[in-house]
């Protein structure tokens, strides 16, 4: 066991820039920038003839009502990506280069480069990645410099639940990345905003009953900082363990969990980590659930708004020269998931 707070954090590496301006479109018929397709559908993107804008321009193609997209919080989306000049076959890597940063497929997409040589002449358009055909949509904290400048700026200020189509010139993409496929390319991207996550989020739903009574007392509901009171607990635990404390009353959970976390030691009980102390939510992918003993049992069938404390043993938290460290507790609160 990693000792905390090392969870693993899931951040699409993807890198744009964009402004918070732009007018409401339908759609290309009449040969300007547009995309086809309703929010969640893969959409298709129509480039008019003639240069690309040097500026970052941004179109909100659809409006939602959720909230306001800030920075800093962890965002959920679905996106496709396609360059705005064609491409021969013949140039196309053989790889997805992951325009937002994203580990390349070992597979093309359904519309990708390679049907593209198989069954065209000519330069075509080259979608080099996308979300939708990969059923599955990518979370990754939003201007705060991790990703491309036009991702940052066109996306922050944003309501969830719109979708808004990017063109993002080569400054504002991949042009400082000298050597990258994309580097010389104005970027268009059709882009989702399904959640965005922040420490406001708050988890709701039933405390359980019956629980050990040797567990520490966790209190504090709602969006306020929860505490730990180590005074009734017992020894520390030699065999780590998870217990469900709140039962959630949310959507059921995706794979990747948005949570926000307490850890403290069990001796001095101290908190050594806080999300509420600093604003912000943490993300623990399917790989890390499992290295958190007992918290996919603990979470097996609840839903989002759940909370769940582990203690781990001090066998199971080794310090860095390996050997037995302090025995702690993780206070996990799932305010979403994807």
């Amino acid at each position: 066991m990693r000792r905390f707070p090392a969870l693993v954090i899931a951040v699409l590496g993807t890198a744009v820039t964009l402004s918070a301006c732009g007018s409401d479109s339908d759609g290309g018929d009449d040969g300007e920038l547009g995309a086809s397709g309703d929010f969640g559908e893969k959409p298709e993107i129509t480039v008019p003839s003639g240069d690309p804008s040097e500026e970052l321009v941004v179109e909100v193609l659809s409006e939602g009502d959720g909230a306001e997209v800030a920075s800093g919080d962890f965002l959920v989306v679905n996106y496709l990506g396609q360059t705005w000049e064609p491409r021969d076959p013949a140039d196309m890597p053989t790889d997805d280069p992951a325009a937002a940063g994203a580990e390349p497929t070992d597979e093309p997409t359904e519309e990708s480069e390679g049907d593209a040589a198989e069954d065209s002449e000519g330069p075509v358009p080259y979608i080099f990645d996308n979300s939708y055909d990969r059923g599955e949509p990518v979370g990754f904290y939003v201007g705060v410099g991790q990703l491309i400048p036009g991702w940052d700026d066109g996306l922050v200020g944003q309501q969830v639940g719109s979708r808004v189509l990017l063109s993002i010139p080569p400054d504002q993409g991949y042009g400082a990345q000298e050597g990258h496929d994309l580097a010389e390319d104005t970027l268009l991207f059709v882009v989702d905003v399904i959640d965005a996550f922040n420490a406001e989020r708050a988890i709701s739903g039933d405390p359980v009953e019956d629980l050990p009574e040797d567990l520490p007392t966790v209190s504090g509901d709602g969006v306020e900082e929860p505490t730990i009171d180590f005074s009734s607990a017992g020894e520390p635990v030699t065999e780590s363990t998870s217990h469900l404390l709140v039962a959630g009353d949310g959507p059921e959970l995706g794979d990747n969990l948005v949570v926000k976390v307490v850890t403290a030691s069990v001796e001095t009980e101290e908190v050594a980590y806080s999300s509420w102390q600093e604003s912000r939510v943490e993300v623990i992918p399917p790989t890390d659930v499992a290295t958190i003993p007992g918290l996919a049992e603990a979470l097996e069938g609840q839903l989002e708004g759940s909370r769940v404390l582990t203690r781990i043993a001090a066998a199971d938290n080794p310090g860095a020269d390996g050997a037995e460290g302090e025995p702690i507790v993780i206070l996990i609160d799932v305010v979403g998931s994807y």
